[in-house]
């Protein structure tokens, strides 16, 4: 695809590459540079790419790697991640139906990017002969390990930990419009976000090249071997295979913010502990738990992501939601017998949950159950004698407002059709891709 607008801000191609075999098989969709300053992602698939092709290519399948934000990775500075607005937060539905009903001449550049990067996308699922995947590859700005992050549903998750790489769990709910999320929505395919390493490092690209090569050997388009998974698990070190859950988001509100120094990814942190500056004031941690991707950027602006807190997810609980997702009575039953909670819309896979009702727990009932909060209040997870007392008094209000409840004739009676204060979720859209094919 050649670049309309700007001819001068698009000297990078947008296709870096083609690998197609005869025989049928997967679509493996590679995109690296969706953030200007992080073009690991296109080096590493420009050697790997050249590296099978001169080597008898795949066994079957296609695999296509794409650059992402072409107009900022050409722009000298370096460090431009996006022009106007992150292109990584525009991928919504709305906004892609944006840019490609309207003219280009009148998109910003950032814009520009999305309807040309869709347009690639849906020409592979016009083209597929399998089922498709994405691997998103980007680098991050303070010291830290490698990680991969997919949505929580239990095909992505299943090959996600292929990688050997530690996994995190809820981006999605978190920031919204990921390429990410927008590929499996909108095509029902796997994809799966690795930050390679650290901005500008060798051992990012070595990273982001294993990533690559076990990606086409998770989905069969080439023989399997254990190099590129050994350096993957060498990266991740002790926390190879672990699993976390994004509990918290801190947004930028002011372009000076900057972390601590003594503050890095995984590193343990409390609640109200100084982590990082900003506007003249400390910011302070709302929850404990481990910090991660502390921004380091030379570039920040407001609504960048200043860092994250996650917490390790354990074996047993996953287990446990890979058993009850495949229940479908259960989710039948959810919106009978669970209080505060009624269907929303004529699916059955949306489901309003008023807090008022259903009181404590809420985010982590729903995540067992292989939910994705689309609305909720940010209600933090406090710590254990908080929660409690907290726990307590909304138990006693949920109680009262039962009663009425059933005075009134019933919950519903009590309840509108749907309230602004209200939670959304939603089941996860591979499981119920899944749900439907079984």
């Amino acid at each position: 695809m050649r670049c309309e607008v700007e001819p001068n801000r698009c000297s990078v191609p947008r296709t870096i590459g083609v690998l197609e075999a005869e025989a049928a098989g997967p679509t493996l969709i590679v995109i690296g540079g969706v953030h200007g300053n992080e073009p690991t992602g296109v080096r590493a698939a420009e050697k790997v790419i050249s590296r099978l092709n001169s080597n008898g290519q795949i066994a079957r399948g296609r695999c296509v790697a794409l650059t992402g934000h072409r107009r900022a990775l050409a722009d000298p500075d370096g460090h431009t991640r996006y022009l106007e607005e992150d292109l990584n937060r525009l991928f919504t539905p709305e906004r892609v139906k944006e840019a490609l009903r309207c003219n280009r001449q009148s998109l910003s550049p950032d814009m520009i990017e999305l309807a040309e990067i869709v347009a690639c996308l849906e020409a592979e699922a016009e083209r597929a002969r399998g089922p498709m995947y994405l691997i998103d590859i980007h680098t991050f700005s303070s010291r830290g390990t490698p990680f991969a992050a997919t949505e929580d549903a239990i095909r992505a998750r299943r090959f996600c930990r292929g990688f050997g790489l530690p996994m995190v769990l809820g981006f999605e709910e978190e920031l919204h419009g990921l390429l990410s999320d927008y590929f499996t929505n909108r095509f029902g395919g796997v994809s799966v976000v690795v930050e390679a390493g650290r901005h500008g490092e060798q051992a990012a690209e070595r990273i982001a090249e294993a990533t690559l090569m076990r990606a086409l050997e998770l989905t069969g388009l080439i023989e399997p071997g254990i190099e590129a998974l050994e350096v993957l698990k060498k990266a991740a070190g002790a926390r190879a295979g672990r699993i976390y859950d994004v509990r918290y988001r801190h947004v930028i509100k002011n372009p000076d913010f900057k972390m601590l120094d003594r503050v890095h990814s995984f590193a343990r942190v409390h609640v109200g502990e100084h982590v990082a500056d900003e506007g003249g004031c400390a910011q302070r941690t709302p929850e404990s738990g481990l910090m991660f991707m502390p921004n380091r950027q030379k570039h920040k602006r407001p609504g960048d992501d200043g860092y994250f807190i996650v917490r390790r997810v354990g074996g047993v609980w996953l287990a446990l939601s890979a058993w009850l997702r495949d229940r479908a009575w259960i989710h039948r039953a959810l919106p009978r017998f669970l209080p505060g909670v009624r269907r929303r819309g004529a699916s059955g896979h949306e489901l309003l949950v008023s807090p008022q009702i259903a009181a404590v727990m809420k985010r982590d009932l729903f995540h067992l159950l292989g939910y994705r909060l689309v609305r909720h209040d940010g209600e933090l997870h406090l710590n254990r004698a908080r929660r409690l007392a907290v726990g307590m008094q909304a138990i006693v209000r949920s109680v009262g407002l039962m009663l009425a409840g059933l005075v009134a004739g019933g919950e519903r009676r009590i309840l509108a059709e749907e309230s602004p204060q209200d939670w959304i979720v939603r089941r996860h859209h591979l499981d119920v891709l899944d749900e439907q094919d079984s």
